[in-house]
């Protein structure tokens, strides 16, 4: 089984889009790309930080090492 799409040539690069929602680069306004060809979009971000605040932790606190 492969997660190529079947009207996309074996040898192409895969549409680039949001490793979380799956929104394509032309749907978002940021697209931020990491490690290993991981990105997320701006309403991920969005989404993933009122999340955090919600839980109550400061969006700055960096204890978690």
């Amino acid at each position: 089984m492969t997660n190529e799409r079947q009207d996309q040539p074996a040898d192409s690069p895969a549409p680039i889009a949001c490793s979380f929602c799956h929104r394509a680069l032309e749907d978002v306004r940021k697209l931020i790309g990491g490690h290993g060809g991981a990105a997320i979009c701006d309403r991920c971000v969005t989404l993933f930080t009122k999340m955090v605040r919600a839980e109550g932790a400061a969006p700055n606190d960096e204890s978690d090492g």
